[in-house]
């Protein structure tokens, strides 16, 4: 069995066997330059091909390694000649491994006339640019619909195959075979075979005159090669071949520049033959190496003696004829497969188009015509597919045309096969020639193609242009129409999905959107299409290495290859360094990486020499919430984002890359927030795009509750049990794998490690119960597990949950996020997760598929008093911390999640200290300088956190990371309080406008400070913000999924809250600017309670405002509309109502500046809504009333007399509550009474009395 080469660099793999897991024992192909690469290859795939060998006749190869330019030396007058791959298959043949076949089939010689006369415009070159991009999108792409129509009328494929039905979502063509795969192994071999014409020796002589070094090199060429193999055979040798461009192929370098000679068929290894002359006897020395070198990447060495040559004999040049001829004999004989032959005519017919799509960028072809004349000559049958390549094209630029210009009429292609003499552009394809004889046809074409078969991946060069268009202003529905023909011809889509064509078009108007889509809704089309359709590259950041591994497959699975990701691992300095240089060149349409990426300088310096070339056209931002939720915790280069996408990314005439931030599931604050630190225009109503409806019928939702104490592996294996039945299936058949019916599951676990929740020990309880195999995968690695054995066994646990050789996954929510598999019929989270978004969002994997899905939950609380008083209030988090203290023994879902939460946020004293050290290394801030940091695993979070505060400041003016010497350079400029301040208030402005005033205070106090303080104060500042909006947001979007996990269990109770949460009803965008005020109005907050007037409305209002709440924690309208919607549903927290309504009023004095006045009006008037319109209010708003009373002083003797007046109306209950305030206030002595009633009546209301 021969060695692979690594996918992820191209070293030789070794044969190594897992240590654990569902794949223990079991062997894997891993790389040799493991640990500085991961790369993995399971032992099952098709067998790949070795990188390495000593002569040709080991082993049957196809190329691999980075792309590379390929030229020759032959003689090329008038033309100019260009190596190129340019490939495609029909949409039916996709379910074949087409890869390792891709070579033989998809690379050309392409010749241009270099007097062609130009035509140039914006428009032209634009237009074409973008055709070009669309055809080299991959090695294998799919063909377009015209084409794949012609080829499935054939005879032999027909019967084959079978078209999608209408109502089906996809369009074109599918394998309906019983074994798609049954003629593989024929195909491969008959792959390498083609049928060449006759090679012409005079023809060859002059193509070669006056390239060899020597005339013995002409004699081997022109004599001993066609004497004793045949003149066909010359097809396959390439004189003074480019010794550099092999090497390079094979990710290595050498000086060297050129051959002698280089054998190359397909099926066998490429040979080097080098004539020893007396040119060689100086450089024996350089000889040798360069041997070593092209050996020690698979290609093997003969050197022939020129006595040997001379005299037709030796044991050198008979090994050579040995090794030829055991390449040439292999295939010669057996007949080409109707497989191949489909693939074969698509890559032709796509040649073509892009041909002609290279006219026009060139100027050769003008936009402005309404008809082609295109004369071909050609030397294969099937001109019913140039009739369809020529009509798909058409159409293609018509649409383009619509969509980027004025033009309103559509293009016809017109091709001329006979001896017409008007025409626009003569085109020869000579598909059975080859590069050595494919200049000296009889007639002066304006462009030649013929194939080409050469030993290396050949990089196509396609047009780029600088110029950045926007489209025309269309009606939705046209532009819709325009749009579905790219839809249908790159990915076989049959319409897009809700919302997927507006953002597309938003993105094509160039303008930066958030699109806020449901999970599985489609997001990755839209930045994939969009991406498309412009020229330059697509630069997509992902979060975690799993996702960008599932979007490259997903690309790859639609034939859209040209998409990288960097190699993993900081430290693989080889592979970091090649993948860099790959993207300098423009290899890739798609490049993915993580936010780290962009502070890291080698990247920065390759981003600018990347624009200098190709622009950057599109900046994705993928699973955009965690900007927010990750940026302010852990992972702090998404604070930096949009600064370095903005910097580095913005093309050398000034313009930055339209931004696309996609998420699934995000709350309103998360939004605002993106749309803050995206620097996105929040005022324009087209940059956020978002459904009316969430709603996912397909999943169907179910929370069980554990009571204290009890054992959540019991739940847990009840759930499992239950499943079967739900589906309807026998319990022997459920967890079985069953291909494409798999009834796949994934259970979320909060720890990688631990005795009840780790990863471990729940796969072990799952594992013992369904009695089939189960995975594991997870972040980082657990205990006891080598970190680097680790990165490699969780692909191999991913990969076969995927391809669905192992049933249910137990994962962190590491595999959470973004991860395509159709399957997926069931979640259990065990444990509520940190807000209802991850909680929509994870359990949003299952049911892509549009069929039955159930999520459970397990939920377990052992206190919710102590849960209360923990969250439900507004206290401060060393608060919080204490009262985690207490609940330490509980082992409840509260805990574990406040643990991670207290983590997130270590406090704002231990913030100002950080801040404090990092300002005493960076010194005088009087001078512009770069100051050096060095961190350890102990720090780094503490010093990148600290380093981004003072950025949003404004004192640090940019950072750049180094992540495997651990080092920060911090680029300092000199300290402006101006401009610092200037920069605090824009950034409070954009995020919390009702807040502007109160800061502007502190800014006028610190202004007054010591110039030499004022950098602390400032960081200081935005710390305290920091934690006053974003700690207090997390807290209350915890405590909303807890009160989801304790008060509801069944699907229709979770899904109506669920979606009164995420679904934004009418007032929304009212109640949004209402918090968005400079200053707060009361009366508006109170208008919008008198016109809720039933329990569903009161539900929406509700929703809304615990959605807003994470935008605005601490705003004292939103804590009102919270506590008082509450009371007008039918399952109410008085508590929460008692809550919400105190902290309202303790914020409104303390940190939004209103008056004693407002406050009291206000009272007045919440006491008229409890009387007339909800008596649930009574209570709490004078428990409220009591509480907010001993911290500020502002109730005045007209609210006791209006509560006084009021309560004559009231129960008994609520009269007693009033009487023991009203004797709080005037007889002190009575306090101690006043509190037992109240706690007597807190008591019933606890227990639902």
């Amino acid at each position: 069995m021969s060695s692979p080469s690594c996918p992820e660099c191209s070293s030789d793999m070794v044969l190594r066997t897992a240590r654990r897991g569902s794949n223990a024992g079991n062997q894997f192909w891993g790389c040799s330059s493991f640990p500085r690469c991961k790369g993995i290859v399971s032992l099952d795939t098709e067998e790949p091909q070795p990188s390495t060998a000593s002569s040709a006749n080991e082993t049957e190869t196809t190329p691999n390694g980075q792309k590379t330019v390929w030229y020759d030396n032959l003689k090329r007058e008038n033309y100019n000649s260009e190596y190129i791959t340019l490939g495609s298959t029909p949409h039916f043949l996709g379910e074949l491994n087409l890869a390792s076949l891709s070579n033989s089939c998809n690379q050309f010689n392409l010749l241009s006339k270099k007097t062609l006369s130009a035509n140039f415009d914006d428009d032209t070159i634009y237009i074409g640019t973008i055709l070009q991009k669309l055809l080299t999108r991959g090695d294998l792409p799919y063909c377009s619909l015209g084409i794949e129509e012609t080829l499935a009328s054939q005879k032999t494929i027909k019967k084959s195959i079978k078209k999608f039905d209408k109502k089906d979502p996809n369009i074109g063509w599918y394998w309906s075979a019983e074994d798609p795969f049954d003629l593989k192994n024929e195909m491969t071999s008959n792959v390498q075979r083609r049928s060449i014409n006759s090679a012409d020796i005079i023809s060859i002589k002059q193509s070669t005159r006056n390239i060899f070094d020597s005339p013995l090199e002409e004699r081997f060429f022109t004599e001993w090669v066609p004497n004793n193999f045949g003149s066909d055979a010359l097809h396959w040798f390439a004189p003074q071949a480019p010794l550099d461009r092999l090497i390079d192929a094979s990710n290595d370098e050498f000086s060297a520049r050129r051959v002698d000679f280089l054998f190359y068929h397909p099926g066998s290894l490429p040979i080097v033959i080098e004539l020893d002359g007396e040119e060689h006897l100086e450089s024996k020395q350089s000889d040798d190496i360069r041997n070593k070198k092209l050996i020690s990447n698979g290609i093997s060495v003969v050197r022939i003696k020129n006595e040997e040559l001379i005299s037709g004999d030796g044991d050198n040049l008979n090994h050579l004829k040995s090794l030829i001829l055991s390449s040439l004999q292999r295939t010669t004989t057996q007949k080409e497969t109707p497989i191949f032959d489909t693939i074969k005519l698509s890559s032709i017919a796509s040649s073509f188009q892009f041909i002609l799509s290279k006219a026009l960028s060139s100027g050769a072809l003008s936009l402005k015509s309404k008809t082609w004349k295109i004369k071909i000559s050609h030397d294969f049958e099937h001109k019913d597919l140039l009739v369809s390549a020529a009509n798909d094209l058409a159409e293609m630029i018509s649409s383009l045309r619509l969509l980027y210009t004025d033009s309103k009429e559509n293009l016809k292609i017109e091709l001329l096969f006979g001896n017409s003499k008007s025409f626009d552009l003569d085109i020869g394809l000579f598909i059975k020639d080859s590069p050595t004889t494919l200049s000296y046809h009889s007639r002066d074409y304006d462009y030649i193609c013929c194939a080409a078969v050469v030993p290396v991946n050949v990089s196509t060069n396609t047009s780029t242009t600088s110029v950045q268009k926007t489209i025309q202003k269309l009606d939705q529905q046209k532009a819709n129409s325009l749009l579905i023909v790219f839809l249908q011809n790159l990915f076989r889509k049959r319409k897009f999905r809700d919302l997927q064509d507006v953002s597309i078009l938003n993105v094509l108007k160039r303008k930066d959107t958030v699109t806020l889509l449901p999970t599985g809704a489609g997001k990755s089309i839209i930045y994939q299409l969009a991406g498309l359709l412009q020229p330059g590259i697509t630069l997509v950041i992902d979060p975690i290495v799993a996702l960008i591994e599932d979007q490259i497959l997903g690309l790859s699975s639609v034939g859209i290859d040209k998409a990288s990701a960097a190699p993993t691992g900081f430290n693989n300095v080889r592979n970091r360094e090649k993948w860099l240089k790959s993207v300098e060149q423009g290899e890739h349409q798609f490049i993915l990486i993580s936010p780290e990426r962009l502070q890291m300088g080698d990247f920065r310096e390759t981003l600018r020499a990347l624009v200098e070339l190709h622009q950057i056209n599109l900046a994705v931002i993928d699973e955009a919430h965690c900007v927010s939720e990750w940026g302010h915790n852990f992972r702090f280069s998404y604070l930096n984002l949009a600064d370095n996408l903005r910097k580095f990314c913005t093309s050398p005439s000034g313009k930055p890359p339209t931004l696309l931030a996609l998420t699934g599931t995000a709350s309103r604050a998360v939004l605002r927030e993106l749309l803050v630190e995206l620097n996105i225009d929040k005022e324009d109503d087209e940059a956020l795009i978002r459904p009316v409806d969430f709603d996912r019928t397909e999943l169907k939702f179910s929370i069980s509750k554990v009571a204290h104490g009890g054992d959540t592996s019991a739940v847990m294996r009840g759930i499992l049990n239950s499943l079967p039945n739900k589906f309807n299936q026998p319990p022997g058949e459920f967890y079985k794998p069953a291909g494409k019916e798999t009834n796949s599951g994934i259970i979320f676990t909060p720890f990688v490690n631990g005795r009840s929740h780790g990863l471990f020990s729940v796969k072990s309880s799952v594992q013992k119960n369904i009695l089939v195999p189960v995975t594991i995968f997870s972040g980082s690695a657990p205990k006891g597990t080598n970190k680097v054995e680790w990165e490699v066994e969780k692909r191999l646990n991913a990969k076969e949950f995927k391809e669905n050789r192992s049933t249910v996954l137990v994962a962190t929510k590491a595999f959470g996020m973004g991860i395509d598999k159709p399957n997926i019929r069931w979640t259990l989270h065990l444990g509520i997760p940190s807000s209802m978004e991850a909680f929509y969002q994870e359990a949003g994997r299952a049911g892509r598929d549009k069929n039955l899905a159930i999520c459970n939950v397990i939920f377990s609380e052992v206190d919710a008093e102590q849960t209360d008083n923990a969250l439900s209030g507004d206290g401060n988090l060393a608060d919080l911390r204490n009262a985690v203290q207490k609940m330490k023994s509980n082992d409840d879902d509260v805990s574990r999640a406040l643990f991670f939460h207290l983590n997130a946020f270590s406090g704002s004293e231990e913030e100002y200290s950080s801040a404090s050290d990092a300002l005493k290394i960076i010194g005088d801030l009087n001078e512009r300088k770069k100051v050096e940091f060095t961190f350890d695993n102990s720090n780094k979070s503490d010093l990148e956190r600290s380093l981004l505060r003072l950025k949003k400041c404004g004192i640090i003016e940019d950072l750049e990371v180094n992540y495997g010497s651990k080092n920060i350079f911090v680029q300092i400029r000199p300290f402006d309080f101006g401009l610092s301040r200037k920069t605090i208030e824009n950034y409070i402005r954009e995020s919390q406008p009702a807040r502007l005033k109160n800061i502007m205070n502190k800014l006028d106090d610190i202004e007054t400070f010591e110039e030499a303080t004022q950098p602390q104060h400032l960081c200081n500042l935005m710390i305290d913000f920091t934690y006053d909006v974003i700690e207090r947001s997390r807290r209350r979007m915890l405590y909303e999924a807890i009160l989801l996990g304790r008060n509801y269990s069944n699907d229709n109770e979770i899904r109506q809250y669920l979606l009164n949460y995420l679904q934004e009803g009418l007032g929304a965008e009212k109640i949004a600017q209402l918090a968005e005020q400079a200053s707060i109005n009361f009366d508006d907050w109170l208008d919008l309670f008198s016109k809720i007037s039933t329990p569903i409305e009161a539900g929406e209002i509700r929703g809304i405002s615990i959605r807003l709440l994470e935008t605005y924690p601490d705003h004292p309208g939103m804590l009102l509309l919270r506590g008082v919607s509450e009371t007008l549903i039918q399952k109410r927290d008085d508590l929460l109502v008692r809550n919400s309504i105190t902290t309202s009023l303790e914020n409104a004095k303390s940190r939004y500046d209103c008056s004693t006045e407002q406050l009291n009006d206000l009272l007045k008037q919440l006491i008229t809504f409890a009387s007339s319109r909800s008596p649930n209010l009574r209570i709490p708003l004078i428990s409220a009333i009591r509480h907010a009373g001993k911290n500020i002083e502002f109730i005045n003797k007209s609210v006791t007399a209006k509560l006084l007046q009021e309560s004559d109306t009231w129960d008994d209950d609520s009269r007693v509550m009033v009487s023991a305030s009203e004797l709080e206030v005037q007889i002190p002595h009575l306090l101690n009474l006043a509190n037992q009633r109240l706690e007597r009546h807190m008591g019933y209301l606890k227990k639902g009395k």
